[in-house]
């Protein structure tokens, strides 16, 4: 990618959105594609009523993401209420092209002034979101043939968001509510994705990285653990020993990730699924060596593996940077991690 140009984002927001229609799913009992759809149908009737290019954007963006502070309400939240601030709040650090102001903060108002605030003068976007969530929360599309179901996808995969790129500084802001989403999965996990994207571009700084190369290694940093999503939680947490079966449910976060990130950028795809990945192929969930997996892939192997060392987990205490650096030389000695990047971790991070 040449210096300058822009990045297309619709498609990482599409991914992000699948995943948290997995948590929605397991909490609420939507059914599988809830935000899609809920966008696909304000899309179409935005375009209706003649919204702009740009309007069709923030209206389509607030649709996937009018529940993406589920995760976080869960833990920290109380009222339905809080459900729709927290996510306005969200919404409003996105470089959105138009005014969002009340969009998802009023999801679930009726002008009739029956909605959780009793207002009546609704913003026409919050109008339409509240009517689609509505809708597809009464009469959840699933159900269908598969011949039927895959002719929707296909034509939401067409409506659901406009194509949307972005400056590379600009598409980093799309790490925040990433980061955020995956994080409050669990509280041993709140701050893993934001450490390693902060960690990512340090690292990117500490190479001399151009914008567009900063840019993805850091969205690919923010969505690396995007497959946790459909963790169990009790799994995540769990402070003894995992069984058999419990350590396959964890390590099949990645394979989960892959897959929510079709139709990405295929630089982020693999450097954000590939984080497990060993130089000696006993990685997974893929077993590829030193020969398939790009620099950057093998540099985010090693930023999760030292995030996840010095933090605090269910089954270590946090541990300084020399204590960190310690487990990991003692890898690259094994042949598991490169040697250079964990070299070069040492003086960035030290």
């Amino acid at each position: 990618m040449e210096r300058g140009v822009n990045m297309r984002v619709d498609t990482i927001l599409l991914a992000v959105s699948r995943g948290l229609d997995i948590v929605e799913g397991e909490v609420v009992g939507v059914a599988s594609g809830h935000s899609k759809r809920v966008a696909a149908l304000c899309t179409s009737m935005g375009a209706a009523i003649g919204m702009s290019n740009d309007e069709l954007i923030t209206l389509s963006v607030c649709a996937l993401f009018h529940d993406s502070a589920l995760t976080e309400w869960l833990i920290s939240g109380d009222s339905l209420m809080e459900h729709c601030e927290m996510g306005q709040r969200n919404i409003e650090t996105l470089p959105l092209p138009t005014d969002v102001s009340g969009l998802v903060l009023y999801h679930h108002e009726r002008s009739d002034g029956s909605g959780l605030y009793g207002l009546r003068d609704v913003p026409v976007g919050a109008e339409i979101i509240s009517l689609a969530d509505a809708l597809d929360a009464g009469y959840p599309l699933d159900g269908f043939s598969p011949k039927i179901q895959a002719l929707f996808n296909t034509q939401a995969g067409y409506t659901v968001i406009p194509e949307w790129h972005l400056p590379p500084q600009d598409a980093m802001k799309l790490g925040g509510i990433i980061a955020k989403s995956i994080d409050y999965k669990s509280k041993f996990t709140r701050r893993h994705t934001v450490g390693i994207a902060e960690k990512a571009k340090q690292m990117a700084q500490f190479y001399n990285y151009d914008e567009e190369t900063t840019a993805k290694l850091y969205l690919a940093a923010c969505l690396h653990d995007l497959g946790k999503l459909s963790t169990p939680t009790t799994v995540l947490e769990k402070p003894g020993k995992l069984t058999d079966e419990e350590f396959e449910t964890i390590k099949n976060h990645v394979l989960q990730t892959y897959e929510l990130l079709d139709g990405v950028d295929e630089d982020i795809r693999h450097w954000a699924a590939a984080h497990h990945e060993k130089l000696d192929g006993t990685g997974y969930p893929f077993g590829i060596a030193t020969d398939s997996l790009h620099f950057n892939a093998q540099l985010m192997a090693c930023i999760d593996i030292y995030q996840a060392i010095s933090e605090e987990r269910p089954y270590h205490p946090a541990r300084s940077h020399a204590e960190t650096m310690h487990i990991m030389y003692q890898m690259s000695l094994n042949g598991v991690i490169n040697d250079s990047i964990v070299r070069d971790l040492d003086k960035a991070m030290e």
